[in-house]
């Protein structure tokens, strides 16, 4: 019995010391307890530098190579998922190792599949204490229709202090399983614009960023949005693109137009349609001359931009609430064209309609006299109406014959065989003007709604006249932190420079480019995007939201650091990835999203032990 004891002994033995060395030579860590860190590193590349997966989706292993000791970063394997890149998307991942102990091998394994199109190449640099390079290397990708593990190593020469890994991906390829092996030691540096999305089927937030999540239904976002700037001291409000939004979002809207009517003192609404179109409008809001038909009104060649059943909801909705309220809404139209060019068809249609059924000798003589065919028939028009002011005051109204006439003078002074095109400096500088003379007619409590097209700071188009300011630019240059701009498109709104009291957008991401530019501005924590797109572009960038048109439940995260706001998230399947990660509880999520957050919740262990 007592060599049974001995023989069991020593097999216990063994067998704890082989447990012992295989736990030593693989064992989970981490990172902070090995100086693994994750710091800022400022960039100005955001594009370049956005990393495509988030670090707490990682494992952090400790392993020994060839009697060397590595971290191995993996993905975790219950989130072991593969990502496609369309063909027009190009992503980096990069990091900066530092240690000035670093002397021997980087290893980088990497499985993918797809069309590189021999441009996918993962590239390491190296840099001494001085700056200087130390080494160079780059590790092009091969194209394969199956699955292929790539490995690549590279000698660290002696005197680096630290050195830069870059993975870059070009469309059509899928990448899984990839992982870096570091020496130990090292510091891992992410650069600012980092702070990695985690992507779940529900659910989207920034590590230290997040406070709360609650849902909002979607048919109560655009209240949502009203509510976000109701405590802003902004006195324009200006909302883009009406086409595209009014499309797609046609309830987020709306419900922010009724809100800010009803809650936000907004009694003057601007849209980019002409002057005399929202004369229509307003007689037909304010029961007068009810004559007009709605359907009349819902001509598409007369909306420009505007889609028509958004309108006709909005009409319909104001007629009622000037019926119960005092405080009138009035339409007013900022633009010297109705649908494209200007057209003396524009101002007679309008001529015709105030006047029916019953005819007047004098409009019918005006109206007869319109043709703009040449800078002189255009002038008689002006002079006819000058010489017949005030008759013209008395049957339409004094705000009304200004109007028109500057409709006319505005022909006129531009004439030219080729009208004014779409994109005009001129264009952009009267809607501006027309509209800045009616919201320094504000009371102090009330606020303008602008809808236009081009409410980008600079024009993205050259036909605009080499970069002039549109109706956005001069918006936030006179108005400044009094200016809110919700925009239609995510490449619509480029701030160079300082940015507005609140920059949101709505609608199609279909810019990066463009998306970017949104925190090139000076207040970028103002900064967010809402977006319908299942493109790549949403998630490519360090934006704080986005949301899809096809959920029916909308999350709402409100993020640390900001003006509290905000962002709303729905169904994000910007990568379409082939295997979805698994929703997860979002507190236990909260609970490990930094590595040091788990190094305190371990500590809090071993204290609690």
């Amino acid at each position: 019995m007592p060599t049974v004891n001995k023989i069991c002994f020593f097999v216990a033995l063994f067998l704890s010391f082989f447990l012992l060395t295989f736990c030593q030579s693989k064992e989970k860590v981490y990172a902070d307890y090995y100086n693994f860190e994750v710091l800022s590193l400022d960039s100005v590349n955001m594009r370049k530098n956005w990393s495509l997966l988030p670090h707490n989706l990682f494992d952090i292993t400790q392993e020994k190579i060839n009697g060397e000791e590595f971290f191995s970063i993996k993905p975790m394997k219950d989130n072991f998922w593969g990502i496609f890149l369309p063909v027009s998307a190009e992503i980096s991942q990069s990091f900066i190792v530092k240690n000035p102990e670093i002397k021997n091998k980087v290893r980088v394994e990497i499985s993918t599949k797809g069309k590189h199109i021999g441009a996918s190449k993962l590239h390491l640099k190296g840099i001494d204490a001085l700056g200087n390079e130390t080494f160079s290397d780059a590790f092009f990708l091969k194209d394969s229709n199956e699955w292929q593990i790539l490995k690549h190593s590279t000698e660290i020469p002696q005197g680096t202090n630290e050195f830069l890994v870059v993975l870059e991906i070009k469309g059509g390829t899928t990448i899984q399983n990839q992982f870096f092996s570091l020496k130990k030691d090292v510091k891992i540096y992410l650069n600012e614009s980092y702070l990695p999305n985690l992507l779940l089927e529900g659910v989207a937030y920034k590590d230290e960023y997040l406070q709360q999540a609650v849902s909002v239904p979607y048919n109560e976002i655009g209240k949502q949005l009203s509510e976000m700037i109701a405590d802003k001291p902004a006195k324009v409000i200006a909302f883009g693109e009406p086409l595209h939004g009014s499309k797609e979002f046609p309830d987020v809207f709306f419900q922010f137009f009724q809100h800010q009517m009803t809650h936000n003192q907004v009694k003057k609404v601007f849209f980019e349609n002409s002057i005399l179109e929202a004369m229509r409008w307003n007689r037909f809001i304010t029961d007068q001359n009810s004559v007009f038909a709605l359907d009349t009104l819902m001509k598409p060649e007369r909306l420009g931009l505007l889609d028509p059943d958004f309108v006709k909801k909005i009409l319909l909705w104001t007629k009622e609430y000037n019926k119960k309220n005092s405080d009138k809404i009035q339409f007013l139209g900022i633009d010297c064209y109705s649908t494209g060019f200007i057209r003396e068809t524009d101002l007679g249609n309008f001529l015709y309609d105030i006047n029916t059924p019953q005819r007047n000798p004098l409009l019918d003589t005006l109206f007869l006299k319109l043709d703009f065919s040449s800078k002189q028939k255009t002038l008689e028009v002006l002079n006819f109406m000058e010489a017949n002011q005030m008759q013209l005051c008395q049957l339409l109204n004094e705000e009304e014959y200004e109007m028109i006439q500057q409709y006319v003078q505005k022909y006129f002074t531009n004439f030219s065989n080729d009208n004014i095109p779409v994109i005009s400096p001129e264009r952009e500088m009267w809607m501006f003007q027309t509209a800045k003379r009616h919201i320094n007619q504000l009371k102090p409590d009330e606020r303008a709604l602008v809808f236009s097209h081009w409410l980008h700071s600079n024009s993205l188009h050259l036909q605009a006249g080499k970069g002039a300011k549109t109706l956005g630019g001069h918006l936030l240059n006179e108005y400044g932190d009094d200016y809110i701009r919700i925009g239609g498109l995510a490449g619509e709104g480029t701030f160079m420079g300082r940015g507005p009291n609140l920059n949101l957008t709505l609608g199609r991401a279909n810019s990066p480019e463009g998306t970017l530019t949104h925190f090139l501005g000076k207040k970028k924590e103002n900064n967010l995007v809402f977006s319908s797109m299942n493109a790549p572009e949403i998630a490519m960038f360090p934006i704080y939201g986005a949301f899809n048109t096809s959920s029916s439940i909308c999350q709402v995260v409100r993020i640390k650091k900001t003006i509290d706001v905000g962002f709303f998230i729905g169904k994000i399947n910007a990568f379409t990835p082939s295997t979805q990660i698994k929703a997860r509880q979002l507190e236990e999520l909260t609970q490990s999203i930094l590595y040091r957050d788990r190094k305190k919740h371990l500590l809090s262990q071993q204290k609690t032990n």
